[in-house]
């Protein structure tokens, strides 16, 4: 059994547990989930306006200003109340340059046709900051060697999630399903190169079904073309391609319907989740043990971390049965022989009721602590089923290995762990390296 849950899990690496020379680790909650950012400061007016007669060239000077770096801008404050004044206005033009999306309008409608003349200097170093967090944390990671190639696999403008403030944790979430279904699962035709995804700029991610199911549009940057992925948030798993050619993997029509009818009626239509089911409802609920639930909805913000990876490795758990969620529709014998190899298929029609989802794991709890009691790798968690335990990446529920053997080769060189996945020091993968991998050299 792996390491109680118990005590206080925090995003710092270590705490004085009062005893003299001894430091006690803790396990990180959250990897590449980033919390909600923090909300807008509350913003003024530029005080000391020019004249009237200058007030004509203050955008002007804005425009131009906001090209400047901030020594440089410091010193143009000693020219002129006219300068001085457009240095403090120049922030709104870096905001609309920089940041332009969802996010910076709904500042901006706060404030109304005065926006122009307030100083937006508290909010813009603010979403530079939250840029900068967040690309130190993924350069910290395991995904570095992936972001060392010769190509941006996020664009600028997405790392600001402009629009939505998940849109970088789902880009970074769907490349590392990527990189996961490329070390891990098996590519059916011999003509897909497993490495394209190296050579793609992630452009933009829009949500389609709160909570559920994102739009992620990727661009190849060798042949420019654009393709856009519907994804499911829990996993991004990919479910298909909106307006695929016959190469393609087109969205199946019953997921088509289903996020029409959840993007027209959302309040009156039944959730994703509900489309599950499982054994035993009086020990579970949704596959995972209500008595582990009561349990984690005492414990705070830990608590809700475990039981939002414990849901994800639930639904991983549909994913595996490769037909249930993209491809052509079958029913749950086909699903299983074509799981255990032991039979083709003939694509059905998709029928007129949809069914429902059978789980082949449940959940009896999830552990970011390893047997020793020390913590694991921050991107592995690991899950306790009725028959044995799986180690799972924490952002997506994917497994990457179980109690008998540990932590799988390949996944201990990536992450940088040993088989019970608890973290080690050694040489960092390269790009190179981590192409390797990926085509399974």
């Amino acid at each position: 059994m792996v390491g109680s849950t118990g005590g206080a899990l925090i995003s710092s690496c270590s705490h004085d547990d009062g005893t003299p020379g001894i430091k006690v680790q803790l396990p990180v909650l959250w990897h590449l989930d980033f919390p909600p950012p923090i909300e807008p400061p509350p913003l003024s007016h530029i005080t000391f306006p020019p004249s009237f007669s200058e007030r004509k060239l203050i955008q002007p000077w804005a425009v131009i200003l906001s090209g400047l770096s901030d020594k440089e801008r410091l010193q143009c404050c000693l020219v002129s109340k006219l300068i001085r004044y457009a240095v403090c206005s120049s922030a709104y033009n870096k905001l609309s340059s920089a940041f332009s999306g969802r996010r910076l309008s709904l500042v901006l409608q706060q404030y109304g046709s005065s926006s122009v003349m307030m100083n937006f200097w508290p909010y813009l170093r603010q979403r530079e900051q939250e840029v900068l967090e967040r690309k130190n944390i993924v350069m910290s990671s395991f995904l570095l060697p992936a972001f060392q190639g010769p190509n941006n696999l996020i664009s600028t403008r997405l790392w600001a999630s402009p629009d939505n403030e998940r849109q970088l944790t789902i880009a970074l979430r769907f490349l590392l399903t990527r990189l996961w279904f490329a070390l891990s699962a098996v590519i059916e035709s011999a003509n897909v190169a497993r490495d394209t995804w190296l050579h793609s700029v992630i452009t933009d991610v829009v949500e389609k079904v709160g909570g559920e199911i994102w739009c992620v549009t990727v661009q190849n940057s060798l042949s420019g073309q654009f393709q856009v992925f519907h994804v499911l948030e829990a996993t991004c798993e990919v479910l298909g391609l909106a307006g695929g050619t016959h190469d393609d993997e087109k969205l199946r029509p019953d997921w088509a319907t289903y996020i029409e009818q959840r993007k027209g009626n959302p309040d009156k239509t039944s959730p994703l989740y509900e489309a599950m089911r499982w054994a035993d409802y009086g020990e579970y609920e949704r596959g995972i043990s209500r008595h582990w639930l009561r349990r984690t909805s005492q414990m705070g913000v830990q608590g809700a971390a475990l039981r939002r990876i414990a849901e994800r490795y639930t639904l991983a758990c549909v994913l595996t049965l490769r037909h249930s969620l993209s491809g052509s529709w079958m029913t749950s014998p086909q699903m299983a022989q074509e799981f255990a190899g032991l039979s083709q298929h003939r694509a059905l029609a998709v029928p007129a009721k949809a069914t429902r989802v059978n789980l082949h794991h449940h959940v009896e709890s999830v552990h970011l602590t390893a047997t020793s009691g020390r913590p694991l790798h921050p991107a592995l968690a690991v899950v306790q089923t009725p028959t044995r335990e799986y180690y799972i990446l924490k952002d997506n529920g994917l497994e990457v290995g179980c109690e008998e053997v540990g932590v799988a080769s390949v996944w201990r060189r990536i992450l940088g762990c040993d088989a019970r996945g608890e973290p080690v020091e050694r040489a960092k993968v390269s790009f190179k390296e981590l192409q390797a991998y990926v085509r399974g050299l």
